[in-house]
């Protein structure tokens, strides 16, 4: 409460006070988080990121939002919203570290390699190359002749991830790299 009071009192502080108070916060969310009072550990990194923000301390911020998401996430009940937290969690660390998600993209071309070397009938290395290559370009009828239905179906799914995939890894570097 002390350091609460201190940020909403009427004395303007320095900018190493308000970087002392967003770490005080920031170690007090810890020390909530740890004995299970999320929502008091996600007021206090949300407290700890708006003192980052007025330092312009923005690794710090995003460290503490990443910690005020995953206290959030802890506190909802089962259900779809903690399920989409789940998932962005799992996929990109909510939206705060974006390279996780080239190893979900490695991840998914590995997969779709091999489901589709599997169901289509076609060489490792044709397979491969169609997938590869589909990921960012939709592959053509022409394309996949020497394949299986199925494996088609399987290249324009894995051609619809590819371009979702990329797309939100762009948004989150752009994000990220000019701090809109």
């Amino acid at each position: 409460m002390a350091a609460d009071v201190e940020v909403r009192g009427p004395l303007q502080l320095s900018q190493t006070q308000r970087a002392r108070l967003a770490d005080l916060f920031c170690h007090l969310g810890a020390r909530l988080a740890a004995t299970s009072l999320l929502g008091h550990a996600a007021l206090a990194y949300g407290r700890a990121a708006a003192l980052h923000v007025t330092t312009g301390d923005h690794r710090a911020r995003d460290r503490c939002l990443l910690e005020q998401a995953r206290a959030r996430r802890l506190v909802r009940d089962f259900g779809w919203a903690k399920l989409q937290d789940t998932l962005s969690l799992a996929l990109c660390g909510f939206g705060y570290k974006p390279y996780r998600l080239l190893g979900w993209m490695a991840a998914q071309l590995a997969l779709f390699t091999l489901l589709v070397w599997l169901i289509g009938g076609a060489a490792f290395g044709t397979t491969a190359h169609l997938v590869l290559t589909g990921f960012l370009n939709p592959a053509g009828p022409d394309d996949t002749a020497a394949l299986a239905d199925p494996a088609g179906a399987l290249l324009v799914l894995e051609s619809y991830l590819g371009a979702l995939s990329v797309s939100v890894f762009f948004a989150l570097l752009v994000r990220r790299w000019f701090r809109a």
